[in-house]
């Protein structure tokens, strides 16, 4: 019995001594315990094996795997040349083509951009878009023929009445107000005020009743805006540090909106957007992690052009170590044209998003 004894501990001791060792290739981590393959090799299970890179390729940035050189694409274990048609250039990455400003894509190849009269080359230069004051019709762009009491458009691309004048076919006809009534926000059509209500064509005295549900109604409403200042937007997102196979997670808590109306308070003039979220690890070694966190911030709101939407995203980096938890904030500001007229602003998404993960 003593000899199983000292066999089961020589077995032990032996295997502790092997785990220890490092395989060939690969260095200690300059903090804690652990290691790493050196760069032109990556780990595979419990050893480094050597990155075998093709031609037209090189080590990537992390020096554990191979990524191609400006000017080819990677097509399953090698790399092929990108063939260039003619009036194209290599895009950002150098992976891919894309076609020169004035020019759009036609499947393999790309054919110039035929601008009419009274348009342009749009933003991204692959289009064409009318000139303000005109309208697209199939092929060309239209005069845009603006009636009596109307003016063009925020975009300039078609006619809207004038504030007190509201669309009938194609005329602008003048809004009759009733007594005890105001133009809408939007100048397009009357709303009663406060304490009356709508009957066809004119506006009726509420009765006590009708005022307090009206008041309870208004206060559901400020109570749904508070809610939703504390709405968990997100799930966690979780990305592993290679390295380490170690997980990072981030998760929004909460959010809240902020909106600042104009001069003379009839439309909102902008909102402070703030997002709160918590940096999660289970790194368990005794160096540190480099993390950077992308938050993306989506608004939408109801203006005088119709319901629209805009978006901010704001990357923050700092240190986090074994085990640790970190909770932080992310601010936005959105601003608004005095032209479009928002009544109604809401935060339609919140998100953070692990983006990068170094061990140091």
């Amino acid at each position: 019995m003593l000899k199983n004894i000292f066999s089961i501990f020589i077995l032990f001791f032996s295997s502790f001594l092997y785990a220890d060792e490092l395989p060939e290739n690969a260095i200690k981590n300059n903090f804690g315990s652990g290691w790493t393959c050196i760069s032109g090799y990556k780990r595979i299970g419990n050893q480094c094996n050597k990155v075998n890179i093709p031609d037209n390729a090189k080590l990537n940035y992390y020096g554990n795997d191979w990524e191609c050189v400006s000017g080819f694409r990677k097509i399953r274990d090698r790399c092929d040349k990108v063939q260039i048609p003619e009036n194209a250039k290599l895009n950002y990455y150098g992976n891919d083509w894309e076609c020169n400003n004035g020019y759009r894509k036609a499947g393999q190849n790309c054919l110039k951009v035929e601008v009419p009269e009274n348009a342009k080359l749009n933003f991204y230069g692959n289009d064409w878009e009318c000139n303000t004051g005109y309208k697209k019709v199939g092929v060309k762009c239209e005069q845009i023929i603006i009636p009596n009491n109307a003016k063009l458009n925020f975009y300039g691309s078609d006619w809207e009445c004038n504030s007190g004048y509201k669309k009938v076919n194609q005329q602008c006809l003048k809004i009759d107000v009733p007594e005890n009534a105001k133009l809408s926000v939007y100048g397009n059509d009357w709303q009663c005020n406060n304490g009356f209500k709508k009957n066809k064509n004119e506006c009726l005295p509420m009765s006590d009743q009708e005022i307090q549900k009206q008041k309870e109604i208004e206060l559901m409403i400020l109570k749904k805006i508070a809610d939703n200042k504390n709405k968990v937007l997100t799930d966690g997102n979780c990305k592993k540090e290679y390295k380490t196979n170690a997980d990072v997670c981030v998760r929004v808590n909460n959010s809240g909106i902020d909106c600042y109306k104009n001069f003379d308070r009839t439309a909102y003039k902008g909102c402070d957007v703030s997002l709160d979220y918590q940096v999660t690890t289970n790194y368990s070694g005794g160096a540190y992690l480099d993390v950077d966190v992308e938050c993306n911030v989506e608004i939408s709101y109801k203006s005088s052009y119709g319901k629209r939407s805009d978006e901010q995203s704001e990357t923050e980096s700092f240190d986090i170590y074994a085990n640790d938890s970190k909770s932080e904030s992310a601010s936005f500001n959105f601003s608004f044209s005095s032209l479009s007229e928002v009544t109604k602003v809401e935060v339609s998404n919140a998100e953070c998003e692990i983006e990068k993960i170094d061990l140091w």
